[in-house]
């Protein structure tokens, strides 16, 4: 197995200035997060909720993103992950969530529909 090794010793280890928790709002700038707590994937897996925008501006969206796409191997982590994701489905739902994505762009194709958009006129349809 390969061992990661980091010889730059230049970068501080960056301080934990607080414990993200189910539920919590977090803001960033004029951006705000809303953390769904998750698990499965892992114990501590938190998905996202927040606001975008699209078309200059023109165009409002919630976006859901989904914070662990990994499938476990004990099967109560897969249960437990089953489960998050219908808590996830039902509190998106209740936010108006109309953009789901991934943590992982092979999930969601995000490479690809990026690439679209890149390349999009203003009239053409979002992905």
């Amino acid at each position: 197995m390969a061992t990661f090794v980091d010889n730059n010793t230049t970068v501080p280890v960056p301080d934990r200035d607080q414990t993200l928790v189910d539920g919590q709002i977090l803001k960033v700038g004029n951006a705000w997060f809303e953390t769904v707590l998750t698990p499965g994937h892992t114990p501590g897996t938190l998905s996202l909720i927040f606001p975008l925008t699209d078309k200059n501006g023109t165009m409002k969206h919630v976006a859901s993103l989904n914070g662990g796409t990994g499938i476990p191997a004990p099967a109560t982590d897969r249960t437990n992950k089953i489960l998050s994701h219908y808590r996830l489905a039902d509190i998106a739902r209740s936010r108006g969530v109309d953009t789901l994505i991934s943590n992982h762009q092979v999930a969601d194709h995000a490479l690809f529909n990026s690439d679209l958009l890149m390349h999009a006129t203003a009239q053409s349809a979002n992905p």
